[in-house]
């Protein structure tokens, strides 16, 4: 971790140091910073659900609208990190086929994640073995010409983990750390998301034993589906919740459509960035968006104001507490840290989320019936909540 964080200060090169803290202070002198972004524990990472901050350079006024000649603050991170470590930066596109070669094969990567069991890994890897095998013969067909691999980022170094990403146009993975690895994605690129399953439920003792649900009773989400939203340089594309509940084994033919659909659209020539940042969200994420964009007091609430209607210096000392505990429960949830499924189902334990972010039940309520997303997840059964982990997934 030290050496990739001085890399990226020295832009690769030891005597071209971004910012010597040691120099500053050793003359006396002050680090004046323009702009501090700080989160706020697990409200303010749920703030970030539709982008991260300074992902967008459209503000009027201050360290962004300086940016927007360059590009977004995710873009000139990236091309920094690529440059800190010997690779050139990927080119930049207006539209995904821009500058591409129709003969040149596609680059695709299947990263093994935590959250497949080892039917998901054999499954996956017969998915890479057909687009290996098909894919000349389908020159003239969906997919044209890819090269597709099953990888172990964790088997490689940082340094071979950059090289890799700056040409990978398709990226297939589930949820978690290794979704994260989507924000270095060269311009025009696609990012599949397969989400997992959650048991709520005796989460703690399947996380002690190591294991991941991904069974018919389990509750389907795409994690951290909000980076699709923060990098719109890139598409983001979700495999159906029927397919998550199904798990990726049962799932494999749908897998494999999902990812020609990518190649697809790569070769259509997809806009860059894409218009709108929810086109990178999934029903969860959609619903999240709608609902603080038509309820103020959930903005507030998901923000880390969970108390909108005191002052923070008006605070009892219990609620100062609970503002405190909150700060550490992130990992506590079933499936990660900023997971809009985690809200959509109104989860309960080990903590009261519908409570302690704010939300409006009536306004989020209403949105999923709009979404139907009941009849998108296969639930019958009639209840207030639409869909929840009260009620269950039946």
């Amino acid at each position: 971790m030290q050496d990739m964080w001085q890399r990226f200060g020295e832009y690769g090169q030891a005597d071209t140091e971004l910012l010597s803290y040691a120099s500053a202070v050793g003359q006396g002198r002050s680090l004046l910073f323009e702009e501090v972004l700080i989160g706020s524990g697990h409200g303010g990472e749920y703030a970030t659900a539709v982008m991260l901050p300074g992902t967008a350079a459209h503000a009027s006024d201050g360290f962004l609208a300086q940016l927007q000649d360059k590009g977004d603050a995710l873009h000139i991170f990236r091309d920094r990190l690529f440059h800190a470590y010997g690779q050139q930066p990927p080119p930049r596109r207006i539209r995904s086929n821009e500058g591409r070669h129709a003969k040149s094969p596609l680059e695709i990567v299947v990263a093994h994640n935590k959250r497949f069991s080892p039917s998901d890994q054999d499954a996956l890897r017969e998915v890479v073995f057909t687009l290996n095998a098909h894919s000349l013969l389908r020159g003239q067909g969906i997919i044209r010409n890819v090269s597709a691999v099953y990888l172990d980022c964790g088997s490689l170094s940082f340094a071979q983990q950059v090289a890799l990403l700056c040409r990978t146009d398709i990226y297939v993975t589930s949820t978690g750390s290794s979704i994260f690895y989507s924000l270095l994605l060269p311009d025009g690129s696609v990012t599949v998301n397969l989400g997992t399953t959650a048991v709520y439920e005796g989460f703690f003792n399947q996380a002690q034993n190591g294991q991941h649900c991904r069974c018919g009773n389990g509750y389907p989400n795409y994690g951290e589906e909000f980076l699709g939203a923060s990098y719109r340089r890139t598409l983001t594309m979700y495999l159906s919740l029927s397919a998550v509940k199904n798990g990726i084994a049962t799932s494999r033919m749908e897998v494999l459509s999902l990812i020609e659909t990518a190649a697809t659209r790569i070769h259509a020539g997809f806009p860059v960035p894409i218009p709108r940042p929810e086109d990178n969200l999934s029903i969860f994420g959609k619903i999240l968006s709608d609902l603080v964009n038509r309820s103020g007091s959930s903005l507030s609430g998901l923000r880390g104001w969970w108390y909108p209607h005191k002052h923070h210096a008006l605070l009892s000392d219990a609620e100062r507490l609970q503002l405190l505990r909150s700060e550490f429960l992130c990992h506590q949830r079933a499936h990660g840290q900023a997971s809009a499924a985690d809200l959509v189902y109104e989860q309960h334990k080990p903590h009261d989320l519908p409570a302690v972010s704010g939300m409006d039940l009536t306004v989020l309520r209403q949105l999923k019936r709009e979404y139907q997303l009941n009849t998108v997840l296969g639930v019958h059964q009639e209840c207030e909540c639409v869909v929840c982990v009260s009620c269950g997934m039946e």
